[in-house]
């Protein structure tokens, strides 16, 4: 079992951040992950030569306000605050501090682009600097420093783990994939990197398997977990799969023939259409009819809760719109369908811890009972930018 560090995090563990030798562990943390990923030709031995050499080499800026995940090369820390900020921004929305971007639909993408930038640059940032600094300074995810493990571990872990449970023993266990820190007997981690709340031991059963695993291993135990979860997964459901559920459906209706047979040369004529193309002309009108139809047969498949009519292109649906954890779609109502009265805007916020399809996010608007309630009630289109969800509709 993983340490609960969300559970203790601002009462146990904030105020010994600010302790000398907590602080000497961070340091040495960062000191040891950034000359191994750096490669230096010069070894680092303090946050200014860390500085410096950034600064020489014209990259991103770093500083003494930065938190240790703003060394870490990957971008999981910036994906983890993004979250953080959208979360925020709704909150200080709610408050009347700020005010959202109002963007008009009728312009050109490349200008609404611009005036969103403007809005966070000249805006936004200002209001959510203090904010920023604070999330910085005091919150969990700010000291982790995401593939610094073999560093990170043996010195902030091991010091922290030595300082909230002083009456265990802790030890660095180590192979070439992960180091984490266990107790002597091995019942308990204190891994933040690891640290998963949704997970029944927080982490601790994957960091301690993985402490113990080459690379190699990892990755084959992984291609096969994920394997699996795949097919466990709705969202990412190969069409296949679709396939092999009408010819399951076609099997049940051969028991009631009678009653069914409209039904199943439907379906038997739309798998025609798609596996027997050689069976009809390119502009066979035709073959075109029964594509289309055996098109929405699948369609209402992957959507059967849907209100409204989805006109996009099978090869649409599973791919991938956004890597961000949390966007937002604002549904509004100011077409010439409401006339001179219309309606207040519906706000949509939808969640995922890994990246977004145009079939998950639909799939989330539907939960969410999203509506079209005028003449534009197809939704033909759907694309992410800047963490706000553009539907396409039409009449």
């Amino acid at each position: 079992m993983n340490y609960n560090f969300e559970e203790n995090w601002h009462d146990i563990i904030v105020p010994l951040l600010t302790t000398n030798k907590v602080k000497k562990s961070i340091k040495n943390g960062i000191l040891g992950y950034m000359n191994n990923d750096l490669n230096c030709e010069k070894e680092l031995k303090s946050y200014q030569d860390i500085y410096d050499y950034f600064n020489k080499k014209n990259s991103y800026q770093l500083n003494k306000h930065c938190s240790p995940a703003d060394y870490c090369s990957s971008d999981a820390s910036m994906m983890e605050q993004d979250h953080w900020e959208e979360e925020l921004m709704d909150k200080l929305e709610k408050n009347g501090i700020i005010k959202s971007f109002e963007y008009d639909k009728n312009k050109e993408h490349d200008i609404i682009s611009n005036e969103y930038q403007e809005y966070r640059e000249q805006y936004l940032q200002p209001i959510l600097k203090p904010y920023i600094e604070n999330y910085k300074k005091t919150h969990m995810n700010s000291y982790r420093l995401w593939g610094g493990c073999h560093w990170w571990n043996p010195t902030f872990g091991l010091t922290l783990a030595q300082l909230v449970l002083p009456n265990e023993k802790w030890i660095v266990r180590s192979s070439e994939y992960h180091t984490t820190v266990v107790n002597e007997d091995e019942t308990k981690v204190f891994d933040i990197l690891y640290y998963d709340e949704d997970d029944e031991t927080l982490g601790g059963k994957n960091a301690y398997e993985n402490s113990g695993m080459t690379k190699q291993q990892v990755k084959k135990r992984n291609k096969i977990i994920t394997a699996e979860n795949i097919e466990k997964k709705v969202n990412n459901c190969d069409f296949n799969e679709i396939y092999d559920n009408i010819f399951n459906e076609i099997k049940d209706y051969s028991n009631h023939i009678a009653t069914n047979m409209i039904e199943i040369n439907k379906q038997i004529e739309g798998l025609d259409s798609i596996l027997l193309d050689y069976q009809y002309n390119d502009e066979d009108e035709e073959k075109n009819n029964r594509i289309y139809e055996f098109h929405h047969q699948i369609v209402d498949k992957l959507f059967p809760n849907a209100t409204f009519p989805i006109c996009l292109e099978l090869n649409e649906f599973d791919v991938v719109v956004t890597k961000r954890k949390r966007i937002k779609f604002i549904q509004t109502f100011d077409c010439y369908c409401y006339g001179d009265f219309p309606k207040k805007d519906k706000t949509f916020i939808i969640k995922s811890k890994e990246p977004m399809t145009r079939r998950y996010i639909i799939n989330e608007l539907i939960k969410q009972d999203l509506t079209f309630d005028c003449n534009h009630c197809f939704l033909e289109g759907i694309e992410v930018e800047n963490g706000l969800v553009e539907c396409h509709t039409g009449s």
